[in-house]
């Protein structure tokens, strides 16, 4: 839990990101979402899968981190995160 809360930030969706995102549901501008802190200068297309959530609610919050640990930083997709944090998430448990 501490390792994941240092490699993902909070961040407002801008115009492109709901021109561009929501694939469930529209998103709406300045809507709070989370991101890799790593990736997170790259275009859209080469964050690799995960790099970012927009929770409906704030209690679903947690579970988008989850889901970020286990889809973006497990998974090995993060292009530009350092090998050495990975290891000390996998060191972790």
């Amino acid at each position: 839990q501490c390792w994941l809360r240092k490699q993902i930030e909070i961040f407002p969706a801008s115009a492109r990101d709901v021109r561009t995102r929501g694939r469930n549901r529209l998103l709406d501008l300045g809507q709070l979402g989370i991101q890799c802190i790593h990736c997170k200068s790259l275009p859209q297309g080469g964050r690799g899968t995960g790099s970012s959530y927009f929770p409906a609610a704030i209690k679903s919050i947690y579970q988008s981190a989850q889901n970020m640990l286990t889809f973006h930083f497990k998974e090995d997709t993060c292009p530009l995160i350092p090998r050495r944090l990975l290891q000390q998430m996998r060191d972790a448990g």
